[in-house]
Formats: C-alpha cells, structure tokens, sequence
C-alpha cells in the first residue's frame, strides 16, 4: 500500500460524506485555497507521518494523518470547527477500506481548537487521524 492511494480514499471519504459535504460544500482541498479572501468553511488534507508496522510474517504501515478545518469569525468560527470534526469524525472513526490484499483501519484520535495566529478571525481545527495496515 502506498500513502497516495490512503490520500485519495481519505479525500472520496470526505467528498462522499454529506454531513462533512453539507457543512463544507466541495471546499475540501489537497492544497490550500491561495486567494487572499478564500471561501470558508474549508478542510486540507495535512500533515502525514508514516511508520513501519510490521510483524514477524508481514510488512504494515502506520499512518498519522491530520485534516485541518478551516473556519473565519464571519462564517461562525469556533463552534463551526466543532461541528464539522463531528461530522469529520462520523465519516472516518472506525472507516475501513481494502487495498489489493491490504486491509486498512482508521480511527480518530484526537480533535483540537486553535485560532491561527497570522490571520485574526481565522480558526483551525485538527482532527488527528490514525491509520493501521496491518
């Protein structure tokens, strides 16, 4: 299994679920929106840490993967950010998916809060996603 095929299965998840899509719309990005005044609420795919996890008789991956949720005061902030981690949470806690012999197993581990430093008003949400491939 490699990380591109779990990036594109965590996006159709995304894209497919409607509480997460009937919060966001199709704002849900690999990248950034690069405007200066782009449309909010929107989710990014994040940061990916991967880690072997093998037994004795097969390789597997341990795969940390956060979604961001990007919300501004202006479209409800905080308790929006809320919303859609729960909606980000019923779409991917306990998600299964099946890779050539592969099976996956993902699960969220933690939700957090931040306001972002660099652009007042704007809010980020951390879902902190854990994927096992035994």
């Amino acid at each position: 299994m490699n990380q591109f095929e779990l990036h594109k299965a965590l996006l159709a998840a995304l894209k497919t679920h409607t509480g997460v899509s009937g919060l966001v719309g199709t704002r849900i990005y690999d990248v950034p929106p690069t405007a200066s005044n782009p449309v909010y609420p929107y989710l990014t795919l994040g940061e990916t840490i991967v880690t072997p996890l093998d037994n004795k008789d097969a390789p597997g991956e341990n795969h940390l993967v956060v979604v961001n949720t990007w919300t501004s005061s202006a479209s409800a902030g905080r308790s929006q950010v809320k919303q859609i981690q729960d909606q980000i949470h019923a779409a991917l806690h306990w998600k299964t998916w099946t890779f050539g012999q592969a099976k996956a197993f993902a699960f969220v581990e933690a939700n957090r809060v931040l306001s972002d430093p660099d652009q007042a008003g704007v809010h980020r949400g951390v879902t902190q996603l854990r994927v096992l491939i035994p």
